[in-house]
């Protein structure tokens, strides 16, 4: 998360770092367990039936202090062959901005693509990436 008073007193850049967040997914297609950990917290820690092959999109939500909404999005199938079109949906709707085409997977802040946040460098500027 960017430093909000630090942006509006006028700092850019790093001058606007605020916290940094870990979040580590692991999904096993063959156990068909999915565990979500943020910041060392187990956030879920899901099992889903072998028997339903049919298992390829997964997506969880979470709100992280109170006030963001974190989701993480992923499809066991790789990124489109080039030409093919496959959107991103979440929670949220299709996702718009330049991360709106498919990935294998994304993780979603307060409904923006991680693939959509700006540069550290630029925080505080008008430029975006």
């Amino acid at each position: 998360f960017s430093d909000p008073s630090a942006i509006a007193a006028g700092k850019k850049g790093l001058g606007c770092r605020g916290s940094e967040h870990e979040v580590i997914m692991t999904w096993s297609h063959i156990s068909g367990t999915v565990e979500i950990i943020h910041d060392g917290r187990v956030v879920t820690n899901t099992h889903w039936s072998n028997s339903y092959a049919g298992n390829t999109r997964f997506n969880h939500a979470w709100m992280v202090g109170g006030k963001h909404q974190m989701e993480i999005v992923a499809n066991a199938s790789g990124t489109p062959k080039r030409g093919e079109k496959k959107k991103l949906t979440t929670s949220w709707g299709d996702v718009g901005g330049p991360s709106k085409e498919y990935r294998q997977f994304d993780l979603l802040l307060d409904g923006m693509s991680f693939f959509d946040f700006c540069e550290m460098s630029h925080l505080g500027t008008k430029e975006k990436h």
